[in-house]
């Protein structure tokens, strides 16, 4: 209710703007080609889109008469990495492990990232342009471009390895038993020892596997007159460099 209680407490005050951090997962997921715009179908399917549909919901019934925008957000990434799936990918490739040889989704689908620097320059424009931008604005903010999952696997294998990386398709019932026998794993294990590394995949993510996301940015040129000047694939070498330079430290800054 943190939101809905403080527009209600800004309806005393001259607000120029209220500028909400959403994510481009709000949207019901597309397919390959076929990009995702502001007036695309909203569907959130778990936690995390979930509370930040409900928010622009609670924005847009109690913003007043406060302008509002709506940054709806691809998967933010630094030149260290950043993104938790996109780390956790590069971490099994990089240690070879035999997980990373599998998916249980359609490997040709992926996502739209945001660079973080990127992502600072279109939040200065929306606070520069805020007289000249609609009172209630969406916006979608990321890369046009989708590098599929297999696209991404085949990149981190080369640049750690030098080999492409196979990735073999798993099916979902079979992949959502492992991940099973995983979470009963590691919530017995954590009751004995503090020094246990939980896996990363849960069980929601399965079938959320096949999910792809690219956008259409042609709002955010034309209102912010921005665009990435980012790519994921450009700055994947540095992000390795960086892994192979120190990469405990790596591991650390990204919650390995």
């Amino acid at each position: 209710e943190g939101t809905r209680r403080l527009l209600q407490a800004l309806q005393g005050f001259q607000v120029d703007q209220f500028v909400y951090s959403s994510t481009m997962l709000v949207h019901k997921a597309t397919q390959p080609g076929i990009a995702i715009t502001e007036e695309s179908p909203l569907e959130a399917h778990w936690a995390y889109p979930i509370s930040k549909l409900k928010t622009e919901q609670v924005i847009t019934a109690e913003h007043g008469d406060i302008p509002y925008v709506l940054l709806r957000i691809a998967g933010l990434y630094n030149d260290r990495g950043g993104a938790p799936t996109l780390t956790h990918q590069i971490k099994r490739i990089y240690e070879r492990s035999f997980k990373s040889r599998f998916f249980a989704g359609d490997a040709s689908h992926g996502q739209s990232y945001v660079h973080i620097e990127d992502l600072i320059k279109a939040f200065v424009r929306v606070i520069e342009r805020r007289h000249r931008l609609p009172d209630d604005c969406k916006i979608l903010i990321g890369e046009p471009m989708a590098m599929s999952y297999q696209a991404l696997q085949n990149e981190v294998g080369r640049l750690i390895h030098g080999e492409s990386w196979e990735t073999l398709s798993v099916p979902k019932p079979l992949a959502k038993t492992e991940t099973w026998v995983e979470e009963k794993v590691d919530a017995a294990t954590a009751k004995i020892t503090d020094d246990h590394e939980p896996s990363f995949i849960r069980s929601f993510m399965i079938d959320r596997a096949d999910d792809h996301y690219e956008i259409d940015i042609s709002q955010a040129r034309r209102l912010l007159d921005w665009q990435p000047e980012h790519t994921l694939r450009d700055t994947l070498p540095r992000i390795i460099a960086a892994l192979k330079d120190d990469s405990l430290a790596w591991y650390q800054e990204n919650g390995l």
